[in-house]
This record gives C-alpha cells, structure tokens and sequence, in this order.
C-alpha cells in the first residue's frame, strides 16, 4: 500500500530536463569530441575548477571573467611545471654530502700520527696533554670539534 501511495503522490520539487547540446557541454566544461572549450564557451565554476585543478593562483587576484578567462588561456599554453624534489625520507637524508664530507674528514684524521693530531689541536689553541697517547679515538674527536668549532691560532 505504501508504495502506491508513494507513487501515486506527486513530488514536491521536479528535476529539470537533462540538458543536452551545448548548454550540457558548457556546464561539464569539456566537448564530446574530447577537445577542450575556449574559456569564453565555459561557464565560470567550470574556469574556476581548471584553475584549481592547474594549481593556477586566482583568488584574490583576478575579480573579473576576462581576467579568468585569460589566465585559463596562459595556464593552458604554459606547459605545466616539474613536480618538486620529494621531500627527503628523513631529516639527515638531505644533508648526504655533508655526511660524506664529514665522515671523509673524520677517516683523513684517523690516519693521522698522534703527534700530527696533537701539533693540529696546538694550532687552534686547544690543550691536548690531558688526552692519553692511547686514547686516539678522544683525539680525533677533540680535533673534529676543534677545526669544526674553532679557528687556527698560529704563533708570530
């Protein structure tokens, strides 16, 4: 019983006739042929829509459909811009030559005499008769920090 009710109630509000011919391609924004619209033919949420779609800044900058219009046809002609770099996968990822930099510095100093290593932390003023000849490891790091954080200080 209820759904001859239903069918039998007229409705409230109607839907209008499926446009078809221009009006309907002018409202999708896109021809049958594939090919796209002049912006003049488009209606304007269509213009909007492409703007955004090409990343193409006009809120707040074109007030007028001629100026929309015309940044659809320079955002067409215009070949779209490269993707930015991906953003590195971590933090440190971005800084590869300067890792590679500092771990090449890291090894030159390695293979270093003792004696050159403590000469060098002489020259940046850094007293290095406290460190053990055979804590080598404390005297790398100590000269890394020193030529890292310090400047030579070289006698007259």
């Amino acid at each position: 019983q209820m759904l001859q009710l239903a069918a039998a109630t007229p409705l409230a509000y109607t839907i209008g006739p499926l446009r078809t011919g221009t009006a309907a391609v002018r409202t999708a924004g896109f021809r049958l042929d594939g090919s796209t619209p002049a912006p003049a033919e488009m209606r304007l949420a269509a213009i909007k829509a492409e703007l955004d779609e090409r990343s193409v800044l006009w809120r707040g900058v074109c007030f007028e459909r001629e100026d929309l219009e015309r940044a659809l046809v320079d955002a067409r002609e215009t070949p779209p811009q490269a993707a930015p770099p991906a953003a590195p996968s971590s933090p440190a990822a971005g800084f590869g030559d300067a890792v590679a930099q500092a771990e090449a510095e890291a090894a030159a100093v390695r293979a270093m005499s003792v004696d050159a290593i403590r000469q060098e932390l002489d020259a940046f003023g850094a007293d290095s008769a406290a460190i053990a000849d055979g804590d080598k490891d404390k005297l790398v790091s100590e000269l890394l920090n020193a030529r890292a954080f310090s400047k030579p200080h070289f006698s007259p």
